[in-house]
């Protein structure tokens, strides 16, 4: 049993060293990729993304508000009937 546990424990270290391995990797790349669209020459192209963004961030912002309001629609309906 003490032999399991062991290993158990070590599985565990193993699991949360990639996890932490994982956690900086992230970290790294969203400082280096801020840092890209940060230099002069890049912003031009972050003003770019931005723009081309912005139609398709409102359609999905619209998309959930429609299946709120869908939703809360139906749950009234159920409490009429109850």
């Amino acid at each position: 049993m003490v032999r399991g546990s062991s290993a158990r424990r070590k599985e565990e270290e193993k699991d949360n060293m990639n996890a932490l391995i994982k956690l900086l990797l992230g970290l790294v790349l969203i400082v280096a990729g801020i840092c890209w669209y940060l230099l002069p020459s890049n912003l031009d192209a972050l003003v770019t993304i931005a723009k081309g963004s912005f139609g398709a961030f409102m359609a999905f912002v619209g998309l959930i508000v429609v299946i709120v309001a869908k939703e809360e629609r139906e749950l009234e309906k159920e409490d009429i009937k109850d």
